[in-house]
Parts: C-alpha cells; structure tokens; sequence
C-alpha cells in the first residue's frame, strides 16, 4: 500500500534513518522538514497509514541538523536542534492539529554554536530516553563532536533531563564525528554509532557505554568505548550510518561509502556486532559497483529478525534517485529491488524505516519524500490490531467464598489468517491465555472464561492466578486484551472488583412477627455456613438463652419456648425470639421473630403423671378425705368467669371431679361426695380455670393455700 502523507515533497532525511514511529495503538507519527517555512512538521495516521493529519510544527534554523522522533509506545519524543545551536525537546500532542509547538519544548543543552545532525533513542522499559548530538562548542569550535544526554521517563510521560556529557573531544579544523545513530543495547546500555572524517582517516565508528567498560579510547570521557566498524582509509568517505538492534541481541548497521574497488561511486554496506558491539563483522557492500550511487540507507527488522534495508540508488550524480531495498531472511540478502520509477530528476528518496522488531512485516512501512508528486509518501502493509469487547463480568464486583468471576466476550481481527490469543491477567501478575483461534477477517472470535474466588484467593481451574491473598476493602483489576501473531495487541479492557474475605453464616427464613400466640411457638429454621467454617448456635427468648449448641449445616432444627419460660412471659407486650448463629472466624448472624403472648384465661392443675414422688407424698392420703379447703391468692375483677374443680381420688384413670367453685369463692372447705377409687391409693388433687369474660381488668392468680381432711 502506497499512501500521501502530505502534498509537499518535505525533507525525510536524518535522524539515522529514523523519522516513523508506531505507538502500541497501532496510531504512526511521522516527522519531516519544511525548508521552506524553516518547519519541522509532524503528521498522525490512525488507520495502517491509509490517512495522515497534521499534528503539529516547530520552527528550526538548523536544517541540517534537523530532528529525533522516538515512542514509548504510548507517547511520541521529539528533539530537534533550534537556531545556531540550541537543543530542544517536547511531548507531541497527538490529539492536537497543526499548530506551533514551540511554547512547550524545554532546553536540553543551549551552550553549543552549531549543530550537524541529531539521533535519539528509548529502551525497552520506556523509561529512559538517550539522545546524541554532533555540535560545535566554544570549546571544541573547529570540529564536529558528538554529545549525550539522558532523560528520565515518568508514569505521566514527563521527561527530565541529566547534564549532557561530551563524548568526543576533537578540535582540529577538518576532524568531525557526525551523523549520529543512537541505540540500546541488549544490556540496557546505548551506544552511538558515528562517521568519522579525518585527513588520514575516513571511518564508520561506535562508541558504546558500559558499567565496567572495556579499554577506553584515550581521549574519551571514561566508560565510552571506541570501536572502528569500517575504514575507508584516508581517501574514502563513508557516511551516513543507521543501526538496529534484532531481538536476539545482534547489532545491524548500514551506511554507504566508496572503497578502492568502487571508488566513483557510493555503495550502501553493512556490518553487524554478536556480542554487543565488542566486534565487527567484515564490511558487506548490498550494492556493488561503480555504475550508480546508492545513498541514505535505513535499515529495520521485523519480529522474525528478517532485516529490511531501504535506500536512494541513482545511475550518476546529478541523476533521478528512486527508492530501493533488500532484505535479509537469515542466510542471505535478497537482490536490489527499485520501488520507484522516477526520472526526469524528479527524485524519490531519503527512505525513512520504522524500527519495529515486535512486528511481523514483509512490505517494511517507510516514508520519503517523493519530487515526482511533490509529496511525503508512506509505503508499507502493517498489520491491524485486534479488538476486544468484553461484555462480562460487570465493574465493580465483590465476591465473596466460591463466586464466580465470569469473564466473557469476543475478539476481531481484520487480518485474515491472523493467530487471535485472547488474555488476561489480575493486579498486574502473571499473563495466563483464555482462548486463541484464526481470524478470517471479519468474524469474532468468541471466548468465555470462569474464574473462582476461593481462600482469598483467585482460581482458574487448580491453577492460583493471583499468586497472593487479595485484600478486602481494596479494588483489585481484571485486565483483558487480545493479541495476534504479527505483534498487535488490543486496548487493555480492565474491571475492578472486591473481595469478601469471611462472610457470616446464614439462617433460613426471614424476620417477621409471629402474633399474637395463645401457646408457645414451634419454628424450624436451618443454618448453612458459606466458607464452611464452624460454628455455634444459640437461641434466646427476649436475650434469654434457651438452649446452645455446635451447629450442622443445613440440618433442621426446631425453636420453641419452654413451658417454664413461656408461663412467665407478660401478657400482651411483644417478646423477642431469636437465633444467633456464630462462626469460629468471630462473624454472627441474627434471626428475630417477634411475638405477643395472649391470655384470655387461667388454667391451673397438678399433672400426677409427671409430679416427682416427692411432690406426689403432699398429695396422698391413706383413706379418702373427706373435705378440702383452697385458699386462693388472685384478684378476680367483675365478669371474670371462675370454675374450680377438686377430687379426692386422683390416682384413679379417671377421677371423680367435683365443683367447689361456690365455696372457694366463699373460702369456705368443700365436702367430698365421693367414696371410691379403682387405684390402689387415695389422692387429692384440684384444678381451677378463670376465664377473661367480661372483665376489662386484669385477672391474677398469684398462688394456692389450703388443708384437708
């Protein structure tokens, strides 16, 4: 694909080769040079480069030396040199349009007097930016030198800037270090790769920091390290190195230069470092001979490690420059390959690769400034992220013992054959996979995952995939993207939820009121414990403990009020009964059933089946009595309706009960009418029942006296 960028044909050289970038959204920032307005302009793509925007601008009066544009992958650096000498940086604003930018760029370095060219680099970790410069001081006025900088990259994106260190110390009219190409190696530390022109000397070189470092160049500040990549000897110039680092480690560079063999013209070569640039491999010229001039090389690498190296080739000087390219699959380089065909020296030229080893690419992406349309051009096929809806589970959920985390919903990838991996992770952990399938470039793919809160922790399957006890009262975070087999990834979709880490156990039921009751109640509950842990019940009649016991899960038990209890509880107020169930982790739950005990009469007798022997020796007479004297205590208002039974053999299956309710009432003794029993003893006993009637006051019965005879 081959798209306009912008209709000017604007300067894409500098940089080492390096003027486009790609941010983890998959959104391009590229940069290019308006020599016209003295601009450095600044243009965004959203859709693979279909399309392009102007995001922005700022005012440059040193052409040469130009522009550093690198990502973190979610912001977008610049540094560019301002006036004679000036370094400046900014944090694009990617949201913007195409305004002057200059008002928020800060100063790295002001002291220098002028300024060749510019090269800038981020590590891995997006945390640290490194910067090279080649510069002329007050210091070293007669050379070109190479400086560093170093900045540190916050959360929020903001750069602070170290003091910048002077690499090289030359300061001889004709001895220059310039075109920096700046990179980090495998260790984490940056080397700067440079050309070098002397009268005796015409070389590719780098200098590479190291924390214990190798012998050091002897006028070289102390870590930086020398080493001679290439030598064109005294008579030819070699120029404009690009470099990258592949994923295994291995550093690639390009350049062009002449050698004794091609003198008349400039071939585009390449060298690669095994062990971190300690040494080289013997200089490879990827064009030969002296039958046109190849210029301006930019090399990449995709995430297979094949490495793309993108050109300016013309016939002779002075003649049409179109775009050209090899690549390097592993075991050996394709041949040249024109992408362009302009004439009439309308050139097309000064390729600008995007370095993007975590992508998977045939047709590398570039820019470059093609004279023949008067435009920027974009060439490339890049592969589109996938996207994620996640339809469950819901924000902000708490769970509790043996919930479920229900995660849900679809991924899409509109690049057919694509290898789609749904995953997710907890608090920031370990990446686990949900699902994966291939893409046909319009379908979702579907996934479904369950997850389950156990112990504190978080299960997939038997698998802990939290690794540690989530916390309660905190908001922990789901975090699920889909990424595919070329290298993109999706927008993360996060949910928060919570954790109950003990819940308390549960009883049947509900509260409610029971009523108005005539006799004690009869209520069967049952009580289940969510974590399993033990626990202990206690029933209470208005906090009154009647009876406690080590529960059962999910037996049924009964709550009833005893009859010694339930006597004693006031008529005609509410009472409480309740079911207090405990768990060994100190949690308790309460159910409370209300109630109001309801008298409308009295009924008092001796149950001579249950009395003690005791009780029975007051009670039992050796011949039938004859009279029988009760001695109330009670208050009986008007209406009160009154009946008071006696018998002399109580012992009988079915005793002979005779009325005294008169000469009770009278206090007078009652005389037996009855002379016989079927039982082997004679016994007394009596029962008096008072009912409510028509009495509107409240009728006691507050204890029974008496004799007999």
């Amino acid at each position: 694909m081959t798209s306009t960028v912008i209709n000017s044909a604007y300067d894409t050289s500098g940089n080492g080769g390096r003027k486009l970038v790609r941010l983890n959204s998959g959104v391009l920032v590229c940069g290019v040079y308006d020599s016209t307005n003295t601009k450095n302009r600044f243009y965004k793509s959203s859709d693979s480069g279909q399309t392009w925007i102007a995001i922005g601008n700022v005012l440059s009066g040193s052409p040469t030396a130009g522009f550093a544009l690198v990502t973190n992958g979610t912001d977008v650096f610049v540094a560019y040199a301002y006036g004679n000498g000036a370094i400046k940086y900014l944090k694009l604003n990617l949201s913007s349009s195409d305004i002057a930018l200059d008002s928020s760029a800060i100063n790295i370095d002001i002291t220098q007097t002028s300024a060749q060219s510019i090269s800038m680099v981020v590590n891995s970790a997006g945390t640290e930016l490194h910067l090279a410069v080649s510069t002329k001081n007050s210091t070293y006025p007669n050379s070109f030198n190479i400086r560093h900088a170093k900045g540190t990259i916050d959360g929020s994106g903001n750069v602070t800037w170290g003091s910048v260190e002077q690499l090289t110390l030359e300061n001889s009219s004709g001895y220059d270090y310039k075109n920096p190409c700046i990179i980090i190696r495998s260790n984490g530390y940056p080397s700067v790769i440079f050309q070098y022109t002397s009268s005796s000397a015409k070389a590719i070189r780098a200098r590479h920091k190291n924390a214990n470092g190798w012998s050091d160049s002897p006028s070289g500040p102390s870590n930086w390290l020398d080493q001679v990549i290439y030598s064109g000897g005294s008579s030819y110039d070699q120029s404009n190195p690009c470099a990258v680092v592949d994923g295994n480690g291995l550093i690639h560079v390009v350049w062009h230069g002449k050698d004794a063999t091609d003198s008349s013209r400039d071939n585009t070569r390449y060298s690669k470092s095994t062990d971190g640039g300690a040494t080289w491999s013997a200089a490879v010229k990827l064009t030969s001979g002296n039958t046109e001039d190849n210029r301006w090389a930019s090399i990449s690498v995709n995430k297979e490690n094949n490495l793309y190296v993108y050109f300016s080739g013309a016939i002779s000087t002075g003649t049409t420059w179109n775009i050209k390219r090899t690549n390097y699959n592993g075991s050996i380089w394709a041949a040249v390959e024109t992408l362009t065909n302009n004439t009439g020296g309308l050139d097309a030229w000064n390729p600008s690769l995007l370095d993007a080893k975590t992508l998977s690419f045939t047709d590398a992406p570039v820019i470059y400034s093609d004279k023949a349309t008067s435009s920027v051009k974009f060439r490339g096929t890049l592969n589109q992220n996938p996207t994620l809806t996640l339809t469950s589970p819901a924000d902000n959920l708490v769970l509790a013992e043996g919930s479920t985390l229900q995660i849900g919903g679809s991924a899409t990838d509109s690049d057919n054959g694509n290898v789609v991996t749904i995953k997710y992770r907890i608090n920031g952990g370990t990446i686990r996979n949900i699902a994966s399938g291939v893409s046909d470039g319009s379908t979702p793919l579907s996934f479904a995952r369950d997850l389950r809160y156990s112990g504190k922790r978080m299960w997939d399957g038997a698998v802990d995939v939290a690794g540690a006890d989530l916390a309660e009262n905190t908001d922990h975070t789901l975090a699920v993207w889909a990424e595919d087999d070329k290298g993109g990834k999706s927008a993360e979709v996060t949910r928060k939820f919570r954790v109950v880490w003990n819940r308390p156990p549960t009883i049947s039921d509900e509260n409610r009121d029971l009523g108005i009751m005539e006799a004690p109640p009869s209520v069967t509950y049952t009580v289940t414990e969510p974590e399993g842990n033990a626990f202990t019940v206690a029933e209470k009649i208005n906090g009154q403990v009647i009876r406690t016991f080590a529960g059962v899960a999910g037996q049924q038990e009964t709550i009833t009020i005893p009859h010694e209890l339930w006597i004693r509880l006031e008529p005609g107020v509410q009472h409480a009964l309740t079911i207090e169930a405990s768990d060994d982790q100190g949690m308790m739950s309460t159910r409370t059933y209300t109630l109001t005990r309801f008298v409308d009469k009295i009924v008092f007798s001796m149950d001579y089946a249950t009395m003690s022997p005791e009780t029975k020796d007051f009670f039992t007479t050796d011949v039938a009595a004859k009279r029988l004297l009760l001695t109330p205590s009670w208050d009986l208002p008007p209406g009160a309706v009154l009946q008071v039974e006696v018998c002399n053999n109580a012992y009988d299956e079915d005793p002979s009960w005779e009325d005294a309710t008169i000469v009770v009432k009278l206090n007078r003794a009652h005389l037996f009418a009855n002379e016989t029993k079927t039982a082997t003893e004679w016994g007394i006993n009596f029962r008096i029942r008072i009912e409510q009637g028509s009495a509107t006051q409240p009728v006691y019965l507050k204890g029974i006296g008496g004799a007999f005879d």
